[in-house]
């Protein structure tokens, strides 16, 4: 079975992976029994399984696909974020929306760049706000980020900020949010 190989891939086999996917790419029946699984590693809290097969509905270039990843963000959040404990459901929960806004802030539909930025500026969980505010920032200029902080809410100009360690000026990004936000 595809899948099962697909969960124990080694990186020395990530572009046969991709290979393998393609042709099968515009099939509703696999989008459907991908998502099937996905819902029920997700129920069984086989994190890393979801977050494979998250991945592998991410290299479907559908426009069925990508309903999938924005339904994932629009879904709201049922469990409480925790404190005193680390790997939650919460914690589950929020790093799937995080690989969807990841997967959608890489496509160039409108629909898929509509779903970071609603999510960017409007989801009610802050963490997941933070990483399509991330995505929004990811690659863009100082004044692209600078119009970016007028949009957010408020309270969350920091994650515009805050660089991802892949952006190509990570360290002067990094230097300048040290500066901005350190207390003194």
């Amino acid at each position: 079975d595809f899948l099962d190989w697909f969960y124990r891939i080694r990186k020395s086999e990530i572009e046969e992976a991709r290979a393998a996917i393609v042709p099968v790419t515009n099939n509703a029946s696999v989008l459907d029994a991908v998502m099937s699984r996905f819902e029920q590693a997700r129920a069984e809290r086989s994190f890393g399984r979801a977050l494979m097969l998250l991945e592998l509905v991410g290299a479907m270039a559908t426009p069925a696909a990508e309903s999938a990843m924005i339904d994932l963000l629009a879904d709201p959040i049922g469990f409480p974020p925790s404190v005193d404990d680390f790997e939650t459901r919460y914690d589950d929960e929020v790093s799937y929306r995080r690989r969807a806004l990841f997967i959608l802030g890489e496509r160039e539909s409108l629909d898929a760049q509509n779903a970071v930025q609603n999510t960017a500026f409007n989801h009610s969980d802050r963490q997941v706000r933070a990483a399509g505010i991330r995505t929004l920032a990811y690659g863009a200029s100082e004044q692209e980020r600078n119009a970016l902080k007028a949009q957010v809410q408020s309270g969350d100009e920091f994650f515009v900020d805050r660089p991802n360690r892949t952006d190509p000026d990570f360290k002067a990004r990094y230097a300048q949010m040290q500066q901005n936000y350190t207390v003194q």
